[in-house]
């Protein structure tokens, strides 16, 4: 245990559905993510109340589709365009120090 918490807050946008979330994803021990979220969407509840806990190496170096985070996106989450599954795998790699943190974006002309 490295003795400090490492966290990150990721707040989503999903776009014409309006349902924001806010992620925070905290680490303990730099393997293991904790992940929780404020949002009036219930399938994104549902979602990581599905998945609170997740290894970060696993889940980062999964096949696409394939993590824990996906498997239960694809059983909670409504739409398969929602960013926010996308979010906790981002954070998830920011708190295991397996990517740094940088704001990601997709614009729609």
């Amino acid at each position: 245990e490295t003795g400090s918490t490492s966290m990150a807050t990721l707040k989503v946008n999903p776009g014409i559905c309006g349902l924001m979330s806010t992620l925070e994803v905290t680490s303990e021990d730099g393997m293991n993510a904790v992940i929780s979220c404020a949002t009036d969407c219930p399938h994104i509840k549902n979602l990581v109340e599905a998945v609170p806990t997740v290894n970060g190496y696993t889940e980062v170096f999964a096949k696409y589709g394939q993590g824990e985070i996906a498997r239960a996106a694809a059983i909670h989450c409504s739409h398969g365009a929602c960013p926010v599954p996308t979010a906790m795998l981002k954070g998830t790699e920011i708190v295991c120090s397996l990517a740094l943190p940088k704001d990601i974006s997709i614009e729609i002309s």
